[in-house]
């Protein structure tokens, strides 16, 4: 395909998906930053994460 070492092909569905996820990981660690940043804080993001994945 001519493609560079560093591109690579990847499915629409399959793009889309991990764009979800930045999206999530990303949402989810700014609500920490904003938080008190204590056990509770950090538990919630856990949670978070694990529903979202």
């Amino acid at each position: 395909m001519g493609l560079d070492d560093d591109t690579m092909v990847v499915a629409k569905e399959e793009f889309e998906r991990l764009t979800d996820l930045r999206f999530l990981v990303s949402s989810a660690v700014d609500d920490f930053e904003r938080s008190d940043r204590d056990e509770a804080a950090l538990r919630f993001l856990v949670e978070s994460l694990r529903e979202g994945l």
